[in-house]
């Protein structure tokens, strides 16, 4: 599979302490390729829509969000439908942009260096439409998985 262009994104608010680094692991993982990348950003984050605007190839979606608490708290399901249309707004973009392939990426995960070439590998092996990548969610226990 040949990556013509690809795009990487996700929702950003209250992030902008973990862009720089979200940043340097995909740039790691992408050298070579054609990188843009797709963030919505409440209107009220100045420090994360600086720093994002600062990047090449970079389209920012403003939203409307209310400023909170950086707490992220998922007891309330009316959070899920929030997040839900923050994601949405983005897979609009990238659906209206038709990139070869699109990366959704939080903010809070560090790109590996072989994790985009392991995963367009599984697209390709498997005729798959999609795939998820390993993430480990602990820094001393590796069972600690998303799957």
């Amino acid at each position: 599979m040949s990556i013509d262009e690809i795009i990487i994104g996700c929702p950003a608010a209250g992030r902008s302490w973990i862009l720089p680094a979200w940043k340097k692991a995909v740039d790691a993982a992408t050298i070579g390729l054609n990188v843009s990348y797709v963030f919505a950003v409440p209107k009220w984050d100045s420090e994360c829509l600086d720093l994002v605007s600062g990047w090449a190839s970079t389209h920012i979606l403003a939203t409307d969000e209310a400023p909170r608490r950086d707490i992220r708290d998922w007891s309330n399901t009316d959070r899920y439908y929030h997040m839900s249309e923050i994601r949405n707004t983005v897979l609009k973009y990238v659906r209206q942009t038709k990139p070869s392939l699109f990366l959704s990426l939080d903010s809070d995960i560090l790109l590996a260096r072989d994790a985009l070439n392991d995963m367009t590998e599984t697209l390709v092996v498997n005729g798959a439409d999609a795939v998820g990548g390993a993430t480990f969610l602990d820094s001393v226990d590796p069972t600690v998985t998303n799957v």
